[in-house]
C-alpha cells in the first residue's frame, strides 16, 4: 500500500472512532466501534460490555449470546465461553487459541496472534490468515466477537467438518491419538517426534517434543518442564522431589515416593483410566501406537504445567 492510502485509511478510521478488520490483501471485512462488530455495510452485528457479547445493537439480557469466563485470551488456563442460557458453549478459548467441540472433541480452530500494533486472526483449518485488526486496545469479549462473525461469514463448521472427513478418511500410519473420553478436553496427537493438540499450529506452546528418551517443549524451553524416561517411568529429567517422579509396575502406574493409590492408573484395552477412581475420571482412549512415557505425560497432566 502506497504512503497517501495508508495515511488516508489511517486517519479515517481513527475520525470515525472506528478500527477496520482487514483481510490480507487490506479489504474491509467488518468494523469495530467502541465494542460493537459492524458488518461492510456498518450494520451492528454484535455489541459487547465487559466480558459478555450481545446480538445486534443490545444490552438486553434477552440477547445475551456469549459470557467469556477468562481474565485474557492468553490465559494459560482454559477459559470456558458460556452460552445464552449459562451452559457451556461449543467454543472455549486458551493460550490464544479459540476452540471448538464438535461430536465431543475439541479442535483448535483460529489462533489469536498479539504483533506490534495489531491482532492477526489465524485460521488454523487451511493454514491461512482469516484477518488482521490494527487496534490492540480491544477487549476479549470484542475480539472473540470479532472472531464469531469471521467464523459465521467464512462458514468455518462446515470447513471443520470437511477437514475433519478428509483426515479420517487419511491414512493413520504413524500417528497416535489420546482424547478424553468424556468431556471437550484438548486431544493430543503424535506424529512419531511431535507432541501436541489436535488443530495447533507448530509454532504453539503446547507442542512437545519426545527423542533420545527425553519429553520438553519445543518452544519456551524450561528446565523444571523436562521430563527422562528410564524405560519404566517418567521423572524431571535435571531431579528434584521424589514426589514428581513416576513408574509402571506390573502394568500400575504409581508414584515411587508416597503413592496414593486413589491416583494409581492402569490400561485396560485402549483406556487408561485410575484404578479406583469413578469412571470418567481423568479416563483417556488411546488410539494408535502411543508410546508409554506420552500416555503417562498426557494421564499426569504434565503438559500443562
Amino acid at each position: 500500500m502506497n504512503y497517501f492510502k495508508w495515511t488516508v485509511l489511517f486517519f479515517g478510521f481513527i475520525a470515525n472512532a472506528q478500527t477496520p478488520v482487514w483481510s490480507l490483501e487490506q479489504d474491509n471485512l467488518l468494523f469495530i466501534e467502541e465494542g460493537k462488530v459492524l458488518s461492510q455495510e456498518k450494520s451492528i452485528l454484535f455489541s459487547t460490555k465487559g466480558n459478555i457479547v450481545f446480538k445486534g445493537n443490545s444490552s438486553s439480557f434477552k440477547d445475551i449470546l456469549f459470557t467469556l469466563a477468562l481474565d485474557s485470551v492468553s490465559q494459560k488456563k482454559e477459559g470456558i465461553i458460556y452460552d445464552k442460557k449459562g451452559s457451556a458453549s461449543q467454543f472455549s478459548l486458551q493460550e490464544s487459541m479459540v476452540y471448538f467441540e464438535y461430536k465431543g472433541e475439541s479442535y483448535g480452530v483460529v489462533t489469536l496472534l498479539k504483533n506490534e500494533g495489531s491482532w492477526a486472526i489465524y485460521n488454523n483449518l487451511n493454514d491461512s490468515l482469516l484477518a488482521y485488526i490494527p487496534n490492540l486496545q480491544l477487549s476479549s469479549a470484542t475480539l472473540f466477537a470479532t472472531f464469531y462473525a469471521l467464523w459465521n461469514s467464512n462458514g468455518m463448521k462446515d470447513q471443520l467438518i470437511e477437514s475433519l472427513k478428509v483426515s479420517n478418511a487419511a491414512s493413520m500410519d504413524g500417528l497416535a491419538v489420546m482424547q478424553p473420553v468424556f468431556g471437550a478436553g484438548i486431544v493430543w496427537v503424535w506424529d512419531g517426534t511431535y507432541l501436541y493438540p489436535n488443530g495447533v499450529n507448530m509454532s504453539h506452546s503446547m507442542v512437545w517434543k519426545f527423542e533420545d528418551n527425553k519429553l520438553n517443549p519445543v518452544h519456551y524451553p524450561r528446565n523444571q518442564e523436562e521430563w527422562a524416561w528410564d524405560g519404566q517411568g517418567l521423572k524431571p529429567y535435571w531431579g528434584g522431589n521424589p514426589q514428581s517422579q513416576w513408574t509402571w509396575q506390573n502394568g500400575v502406574l504409581r508414584q515411587i515416593w508416597n503413592n496414593n493409590h486413589q491416583n494409581e492408573y492402569f490400561i485396560d484395552d485402549n483406556i487408561i483410566r485410575k484404578r479406583f477412581g469413578s469412571y470418567g475420571d481423568n479416563e483417556w482412549e488411546i488410539k494408535g501406537d502411543m508410546p508409554l512415557p506420552l500416555i503417562t505425560a498426557v494421564v499426569l497432566g504434565l503438559l500443562f504445567r
